[in-house]
């Protein structure tokens, strides 16, 4: 019972957040392009993190605590408490499917951007997940970072950043969403899938589900 009011409750909120990101509940898909605009809805976002699942290209899923623009020009940083993930955002966009909010997600779509050669990705080419783990890097300054590799202890650490230098795809959905329990969830489905098809899917998971 407790799991079920939790889902609820949360379906409604989710609703409520929608309603509030684009100032009414969208009957079909909208797609933003302006970085400002991702921004200020990531962020909103991020400052309801326990209504939401983030999944990350790369596997797993996380929440955010807000979004802003990044240090390096014209790259959007998704906030994970003091640390953060670099993204090339190229488009947001929401999809409603069916009435239940449940169901109704979010899909960023970020593109690749320049590599800071402080670390070696090439360890990860033969894994189609971990190829879009990125750099995990040790930001020392606004922008500037270094390397993990022969890290000293007596170093501090300022913040600890990953660049998404590979790009992918992220989808946030409510923490009461029947997605969490579909196979291969968190193991970036939606990444191996282009945007059609991924949704096509979830509108059959819908109707089958009804």
């Amino acid at each position: 019972m407790i799991r079920e009011e939790f889902v609820s409750l949360n379906a409604k909120l989710w609703k409520m957040l929608t309603e509030a990101c684009f100032g009414c509940i969208p009957e079909s898909s909208v797609t933003i392009t302006d970085k400002n605009e991702m921004i200020s809805l990531l962020d909103v976002i991020g400052k309801h993190a326990a209504l939401h699942n983030l999944y990350l290209p790369s596997g797993g899923d996380r929440d955010i605590t807000g979004a802003a623009w990044s240090h390096e020009k014209g790259m959007l940083e998704l906030r994970m408490g003091d640390d953060a993930l670099i993204v090339n955002a190229q488009s947001l966009t929401f999809y409603r499917n069916g009435h239940d909010p449940r169901w109704w997600y979010i899909r960023l779509r970020a593109i690749p951007f320049q590599e800071s050669g402080l670390v070696k990705l090439h360890a990860f080419e033969n894994s189609e997940t971990l190829y879009y783990y990125g750099e995990e890097l040790n930001e020392i300054a606004p922008g500037v970072y270094k390397s993990f590799d022969g890290y000293d202890e007596d170093e501090r650490i300022k913040r600890t950043v990953i660049r998404k230098v590979r790009g992918g795809d992220f989808v946030f959905f409510s923490k009461g969403a029947p997605y969490l329990f579909v196979k291969e969830s968190t193991n970036a489905l939606h990444n191996k899938m282009n945007e059609v098809a991924f949704d096509e899917a979830v509108r059959h998971a819908v109707y089958s589900a009804t």
